[in-house]
């Protein structure tokens, strides 16, 4: 549960960011037509859905991604840990994690 919830906190991260940048450096808080009336008809977040329907967008969203992040946890480890493994030989070794099997004592056929 600890490497979900890992995984999913830096995915937050990198959405609100990336989110953050385009819409104030970028100026993509509106990519399309702005109507005097309804406003922005293509904004990226839904900012103005009535009632509570917006919170229960991003609850969804959020479980979705939670759920997401549960069934990948052990692939995304497994991968970061054999890239750090190859890119970092020297902290590897002295972090103790063997990078290739270690030799037996008797021959296998």
């Amino acid at each position: 549960m600890a490497r979900a919830l890992t995984i999913f906190l830096v995915g937050v991260i990198v959405v609100i960011t990336f989110g953050a940048f385009a819409r104030d450096v970028l100026g993509l808080s509106c990519v399309g037509p702005v109507l005097p009336v309804w406003g922005c008809l293509s904004e990226p977040l839904p900012d103005t859905v009535p009632g509570n329907l917006g919170m229960l967008w991003y609850g969804f969203l959020a479980v979705v991604g939670f759920a997401i992040c549960y069934v990948i946890r052990d692939i995304v480890y497994l991968v970061g840990q054999a890239i750090g493994r190859r890119a970092f030989p020297r902290l590897a070794k002295a972090a103790g994690v063997a990078a290739e099997t270690p030799p037996r004592s008797y021959r296998i056929r």
